[in-house]
């Protein structure tokens, strides 16, 4: 435990949980030696610091850039679930809720993380069961308390820019029969079904979680690869509540997303991020976006539609969008990081 708290935020809630319960004792203790004097200057101070902790309670936070921080995950300076007092998860909402997609951006953020560290991060939100799957590179983490489920899965390791521009140039696309209806991205599929039915797997958990409680809420997310074993994870439990993905690629055709019409899905996407656009349309295998999008533009604000296009049948914008990440590389991978997306969801929120 020590060596996970002794890193950026964790490191200082050892010096806030040992100074916290001594500070109302040193008010007292001020206010003893003489009460007629000190009363009034100690009620004031008492005042100013409880009216600057509700000023300071939440920030906009600025972007990092890559100059002065590592963008790629895993990240264990960032705060993972900060201000979750003020703003709880809401298990039983099903509609579109800010407060969900920034927890559920920063569960999908801390599944890059070292399971130890995870373990830590959930418990403090408020989640103190934990378990870590993984299999031939397909991770997953569960936390839980008694009212509800968060299953997140792990995206591609961002180890380099050379990493992601490899993933969208070699990704190759095989259609294949998905059990429930529609056709899925073989790769996709196989990676998801290593972890789900892994013996003491994936789903041996949760269906022992659910036969121990069927009113808790199971929500689901992912980001990039991740995000694409969500949607595949979430279509296979008919009791899951609710998905949330983040700049995932899609996953199947149009008969595979009819499956998912009726139910809480939400694909967040940020501005130039090339990955939802991918896998391409190719003829055949007409992939087709799950759920409702969530559009987080340049500027910071949110709609309901890309400011651009998907791609149709014609290859064309593909290639251009291809084209213009090699010529503006940094910006369209900042876009893709999970840090930005986490970061523009809790300003978007804080404004709301």
């Amino acid at each position: 435990m020590h060596l996970f708290l002794n890193t950026g935020y964790y490191k200082d809630m050892n010096l806030k949980i040992f100074i916290m319960p001594i500070f109302p004792l040193l008010l007292f203790s001020c206010k003893t030696i003489n009460d007629n004097n000190y009363s009034t200057d100690l009620d004031s101070t008492s005042n100013n610091i409880i009216e600057n902790s509700i000023k300071t309670e939440y920030h906009i936070k600025e972007f990092p850039t890559t100059k002065n921080y590592s963008i790629l995950p895993p990240d264990m300076n960032y705060r993972y679930f900060e201000k979750n007092k003020i703003f709880p998860f809401e298990p039983h909402n099903k509609d579109f809720s800010l407060v969900n997609s920034w927890w559920l951006s920063d569960s999908a953020f801390l599944s890059y993380a070292h399971p130890g560290f995870a373990r830590m991060a959930f418990e403090l939100a408020g989640l103190p069961n934990f378990r870590f799957f993984e299999i031939d590179g397909t991770e997953a983490m569960v936390a839980w308390n008694n009212d509800y489920i968060i299953v997140s899965f792990r995206g591609t390791e961002l180890k380099s820019k050379s990493t992601l521009i490899d993933i969208i140039t070699d990704l190759r696309i095989i259609p294949v029969e998905y059990n429930k209806g529609g056709r899925v991205h073989k790769g996709f599929l196989t990676a998801f079904n290593r972890v789900w039915f892994k013996p003491n797997g994936l789903k041996k958990l949760l269906d022992n979680l659910n036969a121990e409680d069927k009113s808790r809420e199971i929500w689901i997310t992912g980001h990039s690869l991740g995000g694409a074993l969500a949607t595949l994870c979430f279509a296979t439990m008919e009791n899951a509540t609710g998905l949330y993905i983040f700049g995932a690629p899609r996953v199947g055709d149009q008969d595979f997303t009819t499956l998912l019409k009726d139910r809480p899905v939400f694909r967040i996407e940020n501005n130039k991020d090339p990955i939802p656009k991918l896998p391409p349309i190719i003829p055949g295998f007409s992939l087709d976006n799950a759920g409702q999008t969530i559009f987080l533009n340049e500027l910071g604000g949110m709609s309901k539609q890309r400011d651009d296009p998907m791609p149709t049948e014609d290859l064309t914008p593909l290639k251009e969008s291809l084209s213009s990440i090699k010529d503006d590389l940094d910006f369209e991978l900042l876009d893709h990081m999970p840090i930005n997306y986490s970061i523009k969801l809790w300003n978007i929120l804080i404004k709301e």
